[in-house]
């Protein structure tokens, strides 16, 4: 909570505020380069991002002529007119217009002279519309301290990049300089092709080739509004998240309200149990020791692999992945394999489960040895042609862990280094549309064969050889160890 400031210049100001949620509090808290907030409608991200702007100014060190801390920050948006409508009201509820200097605009401007327990402050709000203008035209020669994008999504990453050039040269020398420069944005989750997937959950600066790895950036990810741990609901009406899913299709709740990467609408993830939130851990996996590494192996003209372990208590984590691009042979397969196990997994001992398929008929690699055979051989890992290759059954035995807690942790964890699979589990994976007598509203039954799809069958492949898996082919209940099996509404929130 921010306490009370007194006013230099008319009267004072109480700035008595209380985070809508832990996850919005974090991020007003943070001191990251450029910290990012994705949350459903309604959870209060757009008024954490204003007070941070006050942490900011309360932060910045009193300058050595008069004492006065002086900070200067941006808000942008994709239009000026929206900034009108939306920033606005909820700046004016903090800061009402006769309350310092205000010049309307455009660009507007609020100019703030109050002091807390520490001091006088100055604060100098900007605001700007992106509108048709290039970003480099608009901010030429801005020297600010600190800029907010509002939905972020809305704007290419090239204004992010090109705003935070501009922060940090004010205040000057003369007032003791910027004590931190930096920026925050906003956003409701986009589909997974945007570049703020790229950037926020690949680690990867977007359009750069080779892949340059993004550093100074944090994520806070608030959950979903029908979570159990929804942020801001006291704030809302009772059914306010339940009225709307009521009215709106599947792939605009899953990111207005879930708060889950969107999908094409050309396309429906088959598995929609997967949270992103939930399912991927927040830190890198090691294997556990002890206990042995398996293999699944999608076969074929794209091989790929998935590599995981099956914990004692139940939990399946998935630690490695290998994608491969068209035309990828048995035998460079297998080095792959092989240049993984020595990097990762070494002694620990190795088993696999292999799409039945590749056991059949000679490959394609000159030899009268099938595809199986030849990365036996080569690879020196008993693989073993899955129980069965039926997609009913290979999706069960994934979700299975998927939509249950083990020891209060989720059934299935993912290493966040998995960029393939977690791309192809947010929706990659997916069933195509279809067109049928002139509706749309319908899906093809089948999983679309696409780059997504052949790392997830081969995980699909080595869940088929864990214990739920074999369970789900032998049509009995499933003993991996103490497991706490959940409805998926009890442990998300909502409706899986």
């Amino acid at each position: 909570m921010l306490g009370c400031g007194r006013v230099a210049d008319a009267g004072t100001l109480k700035l008595e505020w209380v985070p809508p949620g832990p996850v919005a509090g974090a991020f007003v808290e943070s001191r990251a380069p450029i910290a990012a907030i994705a949350g459903p409608v309604g959870s209060g991200k757009t008024t954490a991002s204003l007070m941070k702007i006050v942490k900011a100014a309360q932060r910045q060190r009193p300058s050595p002529r008069d004492g006065v801390r002086r900070w200067k920050h941006l808000t942008i948006r994709d239009t000026f007119t929206d900034l009108q409508r939306t920033i606005f009201p909820s700046w004016f509820e903090l800061f009402p217009k006769d309350f310092g200097e205000w010049v309307g605009g455009p660009p507007a401007k609020h100019v703030l002279r109050f002091a807390d327990k520490f001091g006088p402050i100055e604060l100098q709000h900007d605001f700007m519309g992106l509108g048709d203008d290039r970003i480099e035209n608009l901010l030429r020669g801005y020297q600010g301290s600190s800029f907010y994008a509002n939905e972020a999504d809305l704007l290419e990453y090239g204004a992010i990049d090109f705003m935070f050039s501009r922060m940090g040269r004010f205040p000057g020398a003369i007032d003791g300089g910027c004590a931190w420069r930096g920026g925050w944005m906003d956003f409701n989750m986009p589909e997974q092709d945007h570049w703020l997937y790229t950037l926020l959950v690949e680690g990867i600066i977007p359009d750069t080739e080779p892949e340059q790895v993004a550093e100074g950036f944090q994520f806070f990810v608030q959950p979903g509004g029908m979570d159990a741990k929804a942020e801001n609901r006291h704030n809302l009406p009772r059914d306010y998240y339940e009225r709307m899913t009521g009215t709106m299709p599947d792939w605009r709740a899953r990111r207005l309200v879930h708060n889950q990467w969107g999908y094409s609408r050309d396309g429906k993830p088959v598995y929609p149990e997967f949270r992103d939130g939930v399912h991927v851990s927040p830190v890198a996996l090691e294997p556990a020791r002890g206990l042995p590494v398996g293999i699944g192996m999608d076969a074929g003209g794209t091989p790929a692999a998935a590599f995981g372990q099956f914990m004692p208590s139940g939990q399946f984590r998935v630690l490695d992945e290998i994608v491969t691009g068209p035309g990828t042979g048995p035998k460079a397969f297998s080095d792959l394999l092989m240049a993984k196990i020595s990097a990762r997994f070494r002694g620990h001992d190795i088993f696999g489960w292999a799409d039945p398929s590749a056991a059949m008929g000679p490959g394609n690699d000159g030899t009268d040895s099938n595809w199986l055979e030849t990365v036996r051989i080569r690879s020196k890992i008993a693989f073993r042609p899955a129980p069965t290759n039926s997609p009913g059954m290979r999706q069960e035995a994934l979700r299975t862990p998927l939509s249950r807690m083990v020891e209060g942790e989720p059934g299935f964890l993912l290493d966040p280094r998995c960029r393939s699979l977690r791309k192809a589990f947010n929706s990659g994976y997916h069933y195509r549309r279809i067109q049928l007598h002139g509706a749309s509203g319908r899906f093809d039954t089948k999983p679309a064969k696409n780059q997504w799809s052949h790392v997830i069958e081969a995980l699909e492949y080595l869940g088929l050889g864990g214990p739920g898996g074999l369970a789900v082919v032998m049509g009995r209940p499933e003993r991996a160890g103490p497991v706490q099996v959940v409805d998926a509404y009890d442990m998300y929130g909502d409706a899986a």
